[in-house]
């Protein structure tokens, strides 16, 4: 019977460091801004990304635990299709005209995006690199409660035909100030 995917060359061993889920920062930015995602090394960690002259990520602020990030595989034997649903979700506690236009930038004309996240393990990861994502959900208002969210839940979705990428920490700096 021939193998017609990666056939399975390494095992998956326990790892004994600490796991915890949740994220520590989300960037984001335009999809057209990312000229050229490299893995120069071919071992799975993104080592360059390029930005187009004076663009960059920009880091968007979220209230603590209300960030995650999934990607889900689909998968239809019928046609033999196979993908991943990739969601980013975030709340932007506070709503003022600051945080409004951010969000307006975000969802005009049905943008497309690539976002840069930072898990609560010092993991990078690129989503929504090979067609962008868009936002899918927006919610903006306030709670009844005081002690509820007064701000933004939003949702932004793609459809990839890879996970997302692990990504070099080492280049990340540099790709949160205007590119040269």
């Amino acid at each position: 019977m021939p193998i017609c995917s990666d056939a399975i060359s390494a095992a998956v061993e326990r790892n004994c460091n600490n796991n915890v889920g949740g994220l520590k920062a989300i960037y984001i930015t335009d999809y057209e801004n990312v000229t050229v995602v490299t893995d120069t090394e071919s071992d799975g960690v993104i080592d360059t990304i390029t930005m187009a002259s004076t663009t960059q990520f920009f880091d968007f602020y979220f209230a603590k635990n209300s960030a995650m990030y999934e990607e889900n595989l689909v998968q239809n034997l019928e046609i033999g299709s196979t993908y991943f649903e990739q969601k980013v979700a975030l709340s932007i506690p506070y709503r003022d005209e600051t945080r409004r236009e951010a969000v307006k930038e975000l969802v005009s004309g049905q943008k497309k995006l690539m976002v840069l996240l930072q898990d609560n393990n010092d993991n990078y990861w690129l989503y929504f690199e090979k067609e962008g994502g868009i936002v899918t959900a927006l919610t903006g208002g306030s709670a009844a409660a005081k002690g509820e969210l007064n701000g933004y839940a939003i949702e932004i979705t793609a459809d990839s035909v890879s996970q997302a990428a692990v990504v070099d920490p080492t280049i990340v700096d540099a790709l949160l100030v205007p590119a040269t």
